[in-house]
């Protein structure tokens, strides 16, 4: 008996719930497995609940934590959040910062 391929290991498109995450892309083209650091940075940031929960049945917990480590397109807020649901303390990208009217986005 041979072993079912997971999801992330086979070229396959996105379902279709997914498409207004993915408004300034070609959604057809997206493939799980190709561009799967764009898909979980994407739904880590913008998902809702659906979202997350076809996110979480696509990749593995250690596919999802790897990009949060190295995703700089999450915001400090994300992935403090992701880190609490992941049971993680992960600090090793450096989140993009934006000049704002009142100075510094974060104390650090």
């Amino acid at each position: 008996m041979q072993n079912a391929p997971t999801p992330s290991s086979t070229s396959e498109n996105l379902p279709e719930v997914l498409r207004p995450f993915f408004w300034d892309t070609d959604f057809q083209k997206l493939d799980i497995s190709k561009d799967s650091f764009s898909i979980i940075s994407r739904l880590l940031e913008l998902g809702d609940e659906t979202a997350i929960r076809i996110l979480l049945k696509l990749y593995t917990a250690k596919e999802i934590v790897s990009v949060l480590q190295r995703s700089r397109s999450l915001s400090t807020r994300s992935r403090n959040f992701w880190n609490i649901f992941f049971e993680t303390d992960v600090r090793l990208c450096t989140p993009k910062r934006y000049p704002t009217p009142y100075g510094r986005c974060s104390p650090d």
